[in-house]
């Protein structure tokens, strides 16, 4: 099922190729929530929606399994009052939302300013593999 975080009375079904339809508050922010049985609750960040409508949101929804499994490799016990964040990293002028050049081997992010420490904890990949 699919929600607008903000209005939660707002939901729709997702088709088995991902498409939905939804009529989400306009000109103004709205973030969308994702939950599935076997998948991690996904929420994104607020998106602005224009007078127009979004005409397309990308989701990376990890298997409840596959959410786990990284949280296990980092050590980190996951806290459902904290945001733990998925994405992919591509390299400029990528077509967003599929295509052959998904994902850049490698990258290290970062969250600019940084957040305080009392935010959460953070785990650099080298760090991470220790």
């Amino acid at each position: 099922m699919l929600s607008v975080a903000e209005s939660p009375e707002l939901t729709t079904t997702v088709g088995a190729k991902g498409e939905f339809s939804l009529m989400a508050p306009s000109d103004g922010e709205c973030s969308f929530l994702v939950r599935q049985p076997g998948y991690h609750d996904t929420k994104t960040a607020a998106l602005p929606v224009p007078a127009s409508g979004l005409q397309m949101v990308g989701f990376q929804v990890p298997s409840d399994a596959t959410f786990n499994l990284l949280a296990a490799v980092i050590n980190l016990e996951p806290d459902p009052e904290r945001c733990q964040i998925a994405t992919t990293i591509s390299r400029a002028g990528t077509a967003p939302y599929g295509g052959d050049a998904l994902g850049e081997p490698d990258v290290i992010a970062s969250i600019e300013p940084p957040l305080p420490a009392a935010s959460g904890r953070s785990t650099s990949p080298t760090s991470a593999m220790e």
